[in-house]
């Protein structure tokens, strides 16, 4: 799931930009008076100055500066919407395309163990065969190897299973 990025403002904070401005200030200050001699009034030396001030603003023209940034936050929006939509149709895509692929996984194996149940039973009469002295050594070897051939298939083809699986659980 995607999140809206914090360099984006949304629609209704840039709308606040048609609002006027409000902004306050406080200050301080303090005059003392180390010594004072002669006919001076005391109240002239200590002095205690405090500023309040409330300041409002309102921009009347900008140039749809103001307007253009609030239509920019509306279509930055519906832009992060559309991509979080995106997301969701890719991740069932993948979804189901992994899904295909492990039933077609399932199914080599289903194929490669047939192929073993074949070879072994050509295994086993190659070697009745050799044994009545039918055949040659070498085509009951042949046989032996076709069959080592096809395990080692059915043994890459369960492991395209576990694979493809692992690959569904981590989509889902």
């Amino acid at each position: 799931i995607l999140k809206l990025s914090n360099h984006l403002k949304p629609a209704n904070a840039v709308r606040a930009d048609f609002l006027p401005s409000l902004s306050t200030s406080y200050g301080f200050s303090r005059l003392d008076s180390q010594s004072a001699k002669g006919p001076v009034d005391q109240d002239y030396l200590n002095q205690y100055i405090r500023n309040f001030s409330v300041r409002a603003s309102q921009m009347l023209f900008a140039g749809f500066r103001i307007t253009h940034a609030h239509d920019k936050a509306k279509i930055d929006i519906e832009r992060t919407r559309a991509d979080r939509n995106l997301a969701r149709l890719e991740l069932t895509y993948n979804i189901q395309a992994v899904f295909f692929q492990l039933m077609k996984a399932k199914e080599d194996v289903n194929v490669a163990k047939e192929a073993i149940d074949r070879l072994d039973k050509g295994v086993r009469s190659a070697e009745a065969y050799f044994g009545r002295q039918l055949i040659s050594k070498a085509e009951v070897l042949t046989a032996r190897v076709d069959l080592a051939d096809a395990q080692q298939q059915a043994s890459i083809a369960q492991n395209e299973v576990y694979r493809k699986r692992i690959t569904l659980f981590s989509l889902m």
